[in-house]
């Protein structure tokens, strides 16, 4: 049971405790709660029942730290039959998935071959009696497809058969699963097989070719290449996420630069001389980038000599400030961060811009 008294995690009441507060009261009843089973059958697309699908029955809300990640988990047995066991009430979406078919060619990376994925899946509520008779038929997996592009001041790689590109979920446990290489043609055109429905995060880099004579450091021919934008039906999924539902997904753009902005500059105590047990920490004036994984959040562990850099930072508007003891987990807190914004430096980064930006602590904060 959960405070003040129920067996849904979502309908739990949170508690703020203070350093070294004491609270009581906190009285709740134990309840009896009636649980249900939920089963049924799940066939492929001919019909036919299908062995070893792997099944997940996902609470749809979700509580961190009191809502397992996975869901329940259950498989199919020879008949295709499923079966869940002890669940509470609340609204859950099953997800099954299984592979089929002959095995896929080897990936570029040399991975091991796979099968082509098929998925179903069906909200459901569940209210204290048994769930049966559930059927579920599979269907194969969905296409994201897209291009690259680039965008700057020297010519892009000669072959974009080299590029890398990824599309993983964005939280495990959730409906979305890992998707392996797409496949990458020489017009800077992909195409991944096999996604689900579920929120994506899409990855991108340039192998760089290294050169060097016997002897010699390595060094990379041609120019740093990173990821500008990852843009789908207009909106840049780098700032959220690829929302796919039960549809083919086409046209992401994927666009490169080879001029990434630059944060650099120097820390120093109130008498003048580095501060590298200090952390410089850059993040979004605007809220509504503060959200976990942001890339517009970074934090950079200065020298010996006060030194920091950061580099890729999207255009906009930043603060700056300084800490000590740094958890990257109260990063994730807004909270957090609104104290870090009312004492922070405020910079502003243009496209492409290399901007130095020293700090000097004084009063244990920067000025």
């Amino acid at each position: 049971m959960f405070y003040p008294g129920t067996a849904d995690p979502g309908g739990a009441t949170v508690l703020t405790i203070g350093p070294g507060e004491v609270r009581e009261g906190i009285d709740f009843p134990l309840q009896f709660v009636a649980t249900s089973r939920v089963e049924g059958t799940i066939v492929d697309v001919d019909g036919r029942p299908v062995t070893a699908a792997i099944l997940n029955l996902l609470a749809k809300r979700i509580i961190p730290l009191l809502t397992p990640m996975g869901g329940n988990t259950s498989r199919t047995d020879n008949a295709g039959k499923f079966s869940f066991a002890g669940v509470l009430p609340g609204d859950y979406t099953l997800v099954a998935r299984a592979q089929s078919g002959p095995p896929a060619p080897l990936s570029r990376a040399g991975g091991a071959p796979t099968r082509p994925l098929l998925w179903a899946q069906q909200d459901l509520s569940v209210s204290g009696s048994d769930v049966t008779g559930l059927g579920l038929r599979l269907q194969p997996g969905l296409s994201v497809s897209g291009r690259v592009t680039f965008e700057g001041t020297t010519a892009p790689p000669s072959d974009l058969t080299k590029i890398r590109v990824s599309l993983g979920p964005v939280q495990n446990g959730g409906t979305s699963v890992l998707v392996g290489d797409p496949q990458m043609n020489a017009d800077g055109t992909f195409t991944f097989q096999g996604a689900t429905p579920g929120r994506y995060r899409v990855s991108a880099s340039v192998q760089q070719a290294l050169i060097a004579a016997p002897g010699a450091p390595a060094a990379t021919n041609g120019p740093t290449w990173s990821v500008k934008s990852v843009v789908s039906n207009g909106i840049d999924t780098l700032d959220s996420a690829l929302e796919i539902t039960t549809a083919d997904v086409s046209g992401i753009v994927i666009t490169f630069t080879d001029r990434p902005t630059e944060l650099s500059g120097r820390l120093l105590d109130a008498a003048g001389r580095p501060a590298p047990e200090y952390s410089v920490v850059a993040f979004s004036s605007d809220r509504t980038f503060w959200t976990l994984g942001s890339r517009r959040l970074r934090t950079a562990r200065p020298d010996s000599e006060g030194k920091f850099q950061m580099l890729g930072l999207p255009p906009g508007e930043y603060c700056l400030v300084a800490l000590t003891d740094l958890d990257q987990a109260d990063l994730a807190d807004p909270a957090f961060l609104e104290q870090l914004a009312a004492a922070s430096i405020k910079i502003t980064l243009a496209e492409g811009e290399k901007k130095k930006q020293d700090l000097k602590l004084s009063g244990g904060s920067p000025d």
